[in-house]
């Protein structure tokens, strides 16, 4: 989740209009050339994963766990190389699995080292949590390897493991900790009305990468420090499914929702006061229904490609059925170095700035060749919804 610097060029400005109402809206931006950096977002070393064995059946102390430890094989992550450890680092935890099924409930699990989770399940472990308090206090050692891997996460299942969490808390406040986080494909995490905090840089809310899936039915998810989004995916994406809750960030840089794989929410709340309520990069996708996102600096929405590596391809897809999208800064959505589409049906939208949709060149990519274009006038479904804007002036595309 790394943002790579280009020269910047002028604003494409676009050549369609758009009314200012629609049940169902669709946009498609386009950028005016392609990248001459994006071959150099596909190649490169792959982030991979081998399981680490450990002795332990069942959650344990750190005493018989495994220690810290660097591997990889070909099973793992699809995305390309770039900063960070380049293979999957598995840290300690304070409570262990590796393989084999097991259950804790109405306790307090604590860690504090550099690089512990305070959960950690490996192995094709099974894990199941009820009502249990988890609280790490330790940072890591590499904030890429934690948004990579999961490295210091508070709660983790990885290598094909699966958690099942209900009730309870998860807090951690160390840099680069994330809260809950699944790493790899065939891993797994289900949490269902966890509170969870994450107070330090770099560190989210509820993660996955390397193709690994979470999903966060009624949670309610706070960060506090800056690049720590509340619901997030990295190198390698990731599936996170949102049922309900409330999903806020204080954190400069800090977006309710960064994709870089597959997020779908329903029902759910998201309010970031430092940043974007959402953030597409590479092609991937938000897909929102019946939720209500907020963002409070620079825009509502952001798509974009970083040539960071991070995220593969460029062609990014924002869907909202119902609810609604405020931004309180900047235009409703800005589009730059990559395609987009946008998918808006029967959702309310409130620009301050009455701008709708800023396609332009920004800080990512190469000069000349990174802005985006609306290449014809957008599609619009019958049946009025609601746009607002203050001022009065309708939202317009800029």
């Amino acid at each position: 989740m790394r943002a790579t610097s280009g020269r910047a060029s002028l604003p494409l400005i676009l050549l369609a209009s758009l009314t200012a109402s629609a049940c169902g809206l669709v946009t498609t931006a386009t950028p005016a050339a392609s990248s001459s950096d994006s071959a150099s977002a596909s190649a490169s070393a792959r982030a991979t994963t081998t399981a680490v064995p450990t002795a332990a059946a069942e959650c344990v102390s750190p005493s018989s766990a495994a220690s810290s430890s660097t591997s990889s094989s070909s099973s793992a992550a699809s995305g390309p190389g770039g900063p960070g450890s380049g293979t999957a680092v598995v840290g300690t935890g304070g409570c262990s699995q590796s393989g084999g099924s097991a259950a804790k409930s109405a306790e307090t699990i604590s860690a504090a080292a550099a690089d512990e989770s305070g959960v950690l399940v490996n192995e094709d472990g099974k894990l199941t949590l009820s009502g249990v308090a988890v609280a790490t206090t330790g940072s890591s050692s590499s904030s890429d390897d934690s948004s990579f891997y999961g490295l210091d996460a508070g709660v983790i299942a990885l290598n094909g493991s699966t958690v099942t969490e209900t009730g309870g808390s998860v807090t951690t406040s160390g840099a680069g900790a994330n809260a809950i986080f699944s790493y790899g494909s065939g891993s797994s995490v289900a949490a269902t009305g966890v509170v969870v905090s994450a107070s330090g840089q770099y560190a989210h809310g509820v993660m996955a990468s390397g193709a690994g899936s979470l999903t966060a039915d009624n949670l309610t998810v706070t960060t506090a420090g800056a690049n720590g989004a509340a619901v997030a995916t990295d190198r390698g994406g990731g599936t996170i499914t949102v049922l309900g809750g409330t999903y806020r960030t204080s954190g400069t840089s800090s977006p309710g929702i960064y994709s870089t794989g597959t997020i779908t929410a329903s029902g759910a709340t998201f309010d970031a006061t430092g940043a974007e309520a959402a953030v597409i990069e590479g092609s991937n996708s938000v897909t929102v229904t019946d939720s209500h996102l907020t963002g409070s600096v620079n825009r509502g929405v952001m798509i974009y490609q970083s040539m960071s590596g991070d995220a593969q391809g460029a062609a990014g897809v924002f869907s909202e059925t119902g609810g609604s999208l405020a931004a309180l800064s900047g235009p409703l959505f800005y589009v730059t170095n990559t395609t987009a589409t946008i998918d808006l049906s029967c959702a309310s939208l409130d620009g301050s700035s009455g701008v709708l949709l800023d396609a332009a060149a920004g800080q990512w990519g190469s000069s000349d060749s990174n802005g985006a274009r609306q290449p014809s006038t957008p599609s619009i479904k019958p049946s009025p919804a609601r746009l607002t804007s203050t001022p009065s002036a309708p939202p317009r595309l800029t």
